[in-house]
């Protein structure tokens, strides 16, 4: 990922469906989680306990972190 963000920083057009703003990598307007078990549970949870999640469930929890992230 490393080479990724090098190489969209010195030139922003070479991988169409990434973006790097402000820090954060994008892909096809979805910011990029890294294979990181820890932070990927951390987002799932927050989804889920958060007021607007409400518990909603496996499938409606995946659908909504999937529309965020990638």
């Amino acid at each position: 990922m490393g080479k990724l963000v090098q190489e969209l920083s010195t030139n922003p057009t070479s991988h169409p469906h990434y973006s790097w703003v402000n820090q954060i990598l994008c892909k096809k307007g979805k910011v990029v989680v890294s294979y990181n078990v820890t932070f990927q549970t951390k987002i799932i949870a927050l989804y889920h306990d958060s007021a607007a999640g409400g518990h909603s469930g496996t499938t409606v929890t995946a659908k909504r972190v999937a529309s965020t992230f990638y």
